[in-house]
């Protein structure tokens, strides 16, 4: 007849064996369903049972089960078993040492398959026991019967972390519109240049060089003008602005605070103004002289636009 769901240790034995040899030698692992728990059955087609519940499972098929994945999972967490090299330490009818290692750990796979313990000697050191139950003591490896061993050790000379260096942020202009958008830049700088800047910039500059034509003289608390600066200035232009000339100095006729207005080309003085406290004012000739200006910029500015528009840009 067929036969029936083994009655002792053996077979579950010998399937850890060969799930353990299978789970720690180079290669990606396969296993076929209901294997994991120990699934019973004979040549074809009882080789194909249905796959049972883990409720229906006996306590030799649970424990095979938890150790087949408890070994699947220290494979995925080492790197030495799934990626390490091989070199057979030690092989005997019934035992079988190997080691699978890297640069940074080894891992130390026993496999001893007698119904005896072993006890083998070797020139080893520093290992962790990771799954199973052998161990080493003073280079001497214990071995249990019908078990399957897995000693860990970390190959790094210190216990320091190892330091990454992450690559250097490429820092610059990350608008795409900017002229000078740097297509490398991860991070942005805040120095983004556009188009616009370039006509704003143009018409600053026109302002400013029409303005510094212009002298802003304060007067103090005492109604005093120091016009030493204006060495073409005159009694008749100060009178005519509404000061009083006093020699190299004018002096204002009001008592608040004023501010004479001259201008530095032709030196004369504009306009007098009287304030409360010291501050800047332009004549109503100078204010209608920066609006024309201000408005034939802009005037330029749309029509340059206009233009780019017409030109497709």
């Amino acid at each position: 007849g067929l036969p029936g769901q083994p009655g002792n240790d053996g077979p579950y034995h010998a399937s850890m064996q060969a799930y353990g040899w299978l789970l720690t030698t180079p290669g990606a692992p396969m296993i076929y369903y209901g294997d994991e728990y120990g699934e019973f059955g004979g040549a074809d087609p009882d080789n194909r049972h249905s796959f049972r519940e883990s409720t229906n499972w006996n306590e030799r098929e649970l424990s095979l089960q938890e150790n087949i994945s408890k070994l699947g999972q220290l494979r995925l967490q080492s790197d030495a078993l799934r990626r390490g090299t091989y070199e057979s330490l030690y092989n005997s009818p019934d035992v079988l040492v190997f080691e699978r290692a890297t640069e940074k750990s080894s891992a130390l796979v026993v496999l001893n398959r007698g119904e005896s313990n072993d006890s083998i000697s070797l020139n080893l050191a520093n290992y962790t026991n990771a799954f199973g139950s052998a161990s080493i003591l003073e280079g001497l490896l214990t071995i249990p019967s019908n078990s399957v061993s897995v000693l860990i050790r970390e190959n790094n000379s210190s216990n320091e972390s190892e330091i990454i260096e992450e690559p250097e942020i490429i820092i610059g202009c990350t608008d795409i519109n900017a002229t000078n958008y740097d297509v490398n830049a991860e991070e942005d700088d805040g120095n983004c240049t556009y188009e616009d800047d370039t006509i704003n910039d143009n018409v600053n500059n026109n302002i400013e060089n029409n303005t510094t034509n212009l002298t802003n003289i304060t007067i103090d608390q005492n109604n005093t003008l120091d016009n030493s600066n204006d060495d073409n200035s005159s009694q008749e232009e100060c009178e005519e602005a509404g000061g009083i000339w006093n020699g190299d100095w004018e002096e204002c006729n009001e008592e608040v605070n004023q501010i004479c207005i001259i201008e530095d080309e032709n030196g004369l003085i504009i306009d007098c103004e009287d304030y409360n406290q010291k501050r800047t004012f332009l004549s109503k000739a100078v204010i209608v002289k920066s609006i024309l200006l201000i408005s034939v910029i802009l005037a330029s500015i749309v029509l340059f636009v206009i233009s780019r528009k017409k030109d497709g840009v």
